[in-house]
């Protein structure tokens, strides 16, 4: 398994994708969310770039409920923000979501063109790190939202987990000096991880918001068994939970 990391989701071009799965991570929040409401029983979640797509989408899909956030807070009229403390389990059990956010939806979409994809975050990097073993990947691109453009160190440090999780796994794992960046970054923060999401500029602006129990939250590690993975409906990219042992839908 040879993996490679984008540090920024502006990074990644439909070559970069091609032929490898991906792994999209936004740890505060979407991917971190959207293991969350899959875990709380939602049917799909459907990823879509901007706010009035997401609205039109949900218009389409019965029973459908809005999630998501712009400036870390949810739009107008939508059902829940981008916090799993948002999600009611008897609202969200058996509906569609359909979400959408400023950095990690967007990297979703900039991913299409992988053979596969799946979603990670801290909460669920056991589960996925057994998915991509079992699925037997030989190339893998770790694709990091970052933050309106620039690079974000939650993200890259999440990334640097899963691959510390992966080499301990399998010999055969080949790093890019991407990849070993993100692990060896990893490797200096990961006995005080709160403290590196509290000072990253992310979660500043979150404890700006009174939203610091999102980045403890999102620091769960392996508190839900379950991968995202991208499955395709009409032309458009959506999410279903699938068990660690069940394999990758591949593009069409």
């Amino acid at each position: 398994m040879k993996i490679d990391v984008a540090f920024r989701a502006a990074d990644v071009t439909q070559e970069l994708v091609q032929g490898r799965i991906a792994v999209v991570i936004d740890v505060l929040r979407a991917t971190t969310m959207i293991a969350s409401l899959l875990s709380a029983g939602a049917r799909e979640v459907w990823p879509v770039k901007e706010v009035e797509e997401a609205r039109r989408l949900a218009a389409r899909l019965d029973g459908a409920l809005l999630a998501g956030e712009r400036g870390g807070l949810p739009p107008p009229g939508f059902d829940m923000g981008n916090s799993p403390r948002d999600i009611d389990p008897a609202r969200v059990a058996g509906a569609p979501v359909v979400i959408t956010t400023t950095n990690g939806t967007a990297a979703i979409e900039r991913a299409a063109g992988a053979d596969a994809l799946v979603t990670a975050a801290f909460v669920n990097a056991g589960a996925v790190a057994r998915s991509l073993l079992e699925s037997g990947a030989r190339q893998l691109i770790i694709i990091c939202a970052g933050t309106r453009g620039a690079f974000s160190l939650d993200d890259a440090l999440c990334a640097g987990h899963l691959i510390a999780r992966l080499q301990k796994a399998h010999a055969g794992v080949e790093l890019t000096d991407s990849a070993l960046a993100a692990r060896l970054l990893y490797e200096g923060q990961r006995d005080d991880l709160l403290s590196a999401l509290l000072e990253c500029a992310h979660g500043k602006v979150l404890q700006s918001l009174g939203l610091r129990e999102d980045i403890e939250l999102a620091l769960s590690v392996d508190s839900i068994d379950l991968i995202p993975v991208r499955t395709w409906r009409d032309g458009r990219g959506v999410l279903q939970a699938a068990a660690p042992e069940a394999g990758l839908a591949t593009a069409p």
